[in-house]
């Protein structure tokens, strides 16, 4: 049995135990508290994040650690019929979670008031920023950035694939979008782990491939169907096209081949006609209706790599990795040599920027403040972070941020100074564009940041 439904909240096709719209309302008092024989964890409640028939999803804060956390809470009534399977596809949803390091823990509570009815509570990830859904609607981002959010989201569907795990709901509520411009999978409802789950047939039909509207089971194929299509969507080139889907009118999104070529050089005007040739030819491969000519999940390394030196222009997401940490290194090299000859004061305000004595927690590593700990940030990634696009984004917003805020202004000077120099101006030169978001353009981006670096370092390192 396909699980394609109406949400009656909200007039959307899909699960309706997943969230759909996302809101901030005004933060109400209350503390969430969850507990088993070996764990009891409370969080303050500081705003609801969506709700609907299914439960509600709020953003809290951990009483004891300061974390944010995004807990779903949903109702299991089992005086109603389903509730059986409702307890099951939350069970799978938070195993498919945990695996990808997404959900944190599952609570079953039962109700004080009620005998039947036990609330489940999801313990996941917060991730701030904007659900692409909203983001696609509002149009606010240039063709350059919008390439840079499509890197993102399609590593995040090899990262999910590469985990074994299919998402079964690929569509852009389903994505959010941080102000860096790094893009996070979230929502796991209709998730399954291949080999392990259920594979039956569900999924949003705006954004589905065929072969689920004609009860196919899901798959990562079909997750690159619909990536292709909120790829298109949020560059203009879809078009609608009505359906009926178990008695019921609908409509689904379809790529718009017409004049795509045209259309895609106005959108990207900064691509030349190679560019627009290979990623016209890209986005139509990830969208064909047929499974055979569609780009299969072993060819998503090789486009990835493709997009990367033909599209951004920029180098291997590895090599950049490995350039921030050399940059990070000799940095932190050119301070320590400082120390060593260094007054009282200047000694304090080195060490406070290197944070030599600091414990790196998980919240530290998260959002590093300081050299160090951004360094063992990038040396406790493992081989596939490295790869990672989103990763690369984040730690060289970190590197930015920790240069231009906490980085104190004294003049600081080391024997090393002209080969730091060199260095550092050398390598800001491959490094991915950091906060395209502020700085429309991506060259311009890698432009700004060298300026600022160069300008940091004249102001503070030479004597």
């Amino acid at each position: 049995m396909a699980l394609f439904s109406i949400d009656k909240d909200s007039n959307h096709f899909g699960q309706k135990y997943i969230m759909t719209k996302s809101v901030e309302n005004k933060s109400k008092k209350g503390v969430i508290t969850v507990a088993n024989k070996s764990i009891t964890k409370s969080y303050d409640k500081i705003h609801t994040l969506g709700k609907g028939a299914w439960g509600k999803v709020v953003k809290a804060r951990n009483s004891q650690t300061g974390t944010i956390k995004a807990i779903k809470v949903q109702k299991i009534d089992t005086d109603k019929k389903d509730s059986a399977e409702l307890e099951v596809d939350i069970q799978r949803e938070a195993s498919v979670g945990i695996h990808l390091g997404y959900t944190e823990s599952l609570f079953f509570q039962p109700s004080k008031k009620r005998e039947s009815l036990t609330k489940a509570i999801m313990v996941n990830e917060f991730c701030p920023g904007m659900n692409m859904d909203e983001l696609i609607k509002e149009r606010k981002y240039s063709g350059q950035e919008f390439l840079v959010i499509m890197r993102g989201m399609f590593q995040e569907i090899y990262r999910l694939h590469q985990a074994g795990v299919i998402h079964g709901d690929v569509k852009p509520a389903n994505f959010i979008a941080n102000k860096d411009l790094t893009v996070k999978a979230v929502d796991y409802g209709f998730a399954a782990r291949d080999g392990v789950d259920s594979l039956e047939t569900r999924g949003t039909p705006r954004y589905s491939a065929q072969e689920l509207l004609n009860g196919r089971p899901i798959s990562q194929s079909a997750d690159i169907y619909s990536t292709g299509i909120i790829a298109l969507a949020g560059l203009g080139l879809v078009r609608e096209e009505p359906v009926v889907l178990s008695g019921k009118s609908i409509v689904r999104l379809l790529p718009n081949q017409e004049n795509m070529e045209k259309n895609l050089a106005k959108v990207c005007p900064h691509l030349n006609a190679k560019q627009i040739d290979v990623l016209t030819n890209l986005l139509k491969k990830m969208t064909k209706q047929s499974l055979s000519l569609r780009l299969k999940p072993d060819e998503f390394s090789e486009m990835l790599e493709t997009y990367d030196k033909e599209i951004l222009k920029i180098p291997p997401v590895p090599a950049v990795v490995k350039n921030v940490a050399v940059m990070i290194n000799d940095l932190i090299v050119m301070l320590e040599d400082r120390i060593k000859v260094a007054k009282p004061l200047e000694k304090e305000a080195i060490e406070k920027a290197l944070g030599m004595h600091e414990e790196y927690t998980a919240v530290h590593l998260k959002q590093p403040k300081t050299l160090c700990a951004l360094k063992a940030k990038i040396a406790q990634a493992n081989e596939n972070t490295c790869q990672d696009f989103n990763f690369a984004r984040q730690i060289m917003g970190d590197l930015r941020d920790i240069i231009s805020e906490k980085i104190p202004a004294n003049k600081f000077t080391a024997p090393t100074i002209t080969r730091i120099l060199d260095t550092l101006i050398r390598l800001i030169n491959r490094f991915l564009p950091v906060k395209p978001w502020a700085h429309l353009s991506v060259e311009g981006s890698v432009s700004v940041a060298q300026e600022e670096v160069e300008k940091k370092i004249q102001n503070n390192f030479q004597s």
